[in-house]
Parts: structure tokens; C-alpha cells; sequence
């Protein structure tokens, strides 16, 4: 089956369908994180899984839900990054304390955690999927913000 989808710079485009619709699958193949061959899926003009240099695109999904062998801070995983003003907005913004074990936190505040570090870095593309479902209503209406100010600006 054929698909294109057009998206312009600045645009929020919202993906809905019921529950097994294949959103989530939709989104992983356009953030490169499900193989399909060669030439079938491409964003800003390259290639969304063949293409290994495509730092445009950023996928946010629930991989943060397992524990990790490393029991890391927030601020560990964010290396360099953490001194950076756009990434002290977002710890604002997300109310994270760049303190915080990974392996010790609750599910919104991982999500809070995952949120951070992807959107530390400035990117044209951000494919965001569900990324509510954890957070309480303060980080929601904050993330919120932040992402539409954001596609605004663009």
C-alpha cells in the first residue's frame, strides 16, 4: 500500500485511531526505530531506518519502562548537556531533579526523565507518542506549552 504524508515546518499533527490502528508502528518506522526496506519511508528527505546519520528525527515510545544494569542520575545520562539553558528550562518546565536515580523512580517521574533527555537537543522533528499517559496535570500542561512554543517559533 501507498501512504505520503506532507508535514511543514511548524505544523502539530496529531495521529488517532483506535486502540491496534498501528499509530505506534506508524511512528517507530518514521523515527527509524522499525526496519522496512530501503526507499519505503523517509523524513526531510532521508531514509528512517537505512539512513544510521538521521539526527533530525527524535522517537519518544515507553522504552523507559524497564530497569537498567547501570542505576544512572538524571544528570549522568545527560552528560554535557545538563549545563545547557535549554535543558535547565525543560528540567523547570518538567520538574526534575537532575538528582534522581533512574532505577529508583515512579513511572511519571521516568517519563518526566525520558522527556528531558530527547528534547535536551533541538531537533525539527519530534515524534511523540503518548507521552501524557504518566505525567500528572502540572508536567502535562507544561510539556504542552513548551512543545507549541516551540513549533511556534520555528
Amino acid at each position: 500500500m501507498d501512504c505520503s504524508l506532507s508535514v511543514h515546518m511548524g505544523q502539530r499533527v496529531l495521529l488517532v485511531g483506535a486502540n491496534g490502528s498501528c499509530k505506534t508502528t506508524v511512528m517507530s518506522i518514521f523515527g527509524g526505530k522499525r526496519m522496512v526496506p530501503a526507499g519505503n519511508a523517509d523524513v526531510l528527505g532521508r531514509d528512517c531506518f537505512n539512513d544510521c546519520n538521521h539526527a533530525e528525527v527524535t522517537f519518544c515510545g515507553d522504552w523507559w519502562h524497564a530497569e537498567y544494569f547501570m542505576n544512572l542520575t538524571v544528570g549522568e545520562v545527560l552528560g554535557k548537556l545538563r549545563d545547557e539553558p535549554r535543558t535547565k528550562h525543560l528540567v523547570r518546565v518538567l520538574q526534575v531533579n537532575l538528582e534522581w536515580k533512574i532505577n529508583h523512580c515512579s513511572d511519571g517521574m521516568r517519563r518526566r526523565c525520558q522527556l528531558l533527555e530527547l528534547l535536551a537537543v533541538a531537533r525539527p522533528v519530534y515524534l511523540l507518542d503518548e507521552i501524557t499517559s504518566d505525567l500528572d496535570i502540572y508536567s502535562r500542561e507544561g510539556i504542552l506549552s513548551f512543545l507549541k512554543a516551540e513549533s511556534e517559533i520555528a
